[in-house]
């Protein structure tokens, strides 16, 4: 069932998605830690190792997939 009617905590998710797993952060900012457009940089440091800049126009050739019924 995908209909839900109430408060959705960050760290809730709908059943049909329970397969997925993830890492979940929380962070609440007072006004005065947000940049001048209201979002707050985490900086998380380089992850260059385990990451890279791709175009989203070529994502179809870089990332295959597959869907299984």
């Amino acid at each position: 069932d995908t209909s839900y009617h109430g408060e959705m905590g960050v760290f809730k998710k709908f059943k049909n998605y329970e397969y997925q797993n993830e890492y979940r952060i929380s962070i609440e900012s007072e006004k005065l830690t947000r940049e001048e457009r209201g979002e707050f940089i985490l900086n998380i440091g380089n992850i260059s190792d385990i990451s890279s800049i791709e175009d989203l126009d070529n994502l179809e050739e870089i990332i295959k997939i597959k869907l299984t019924e």
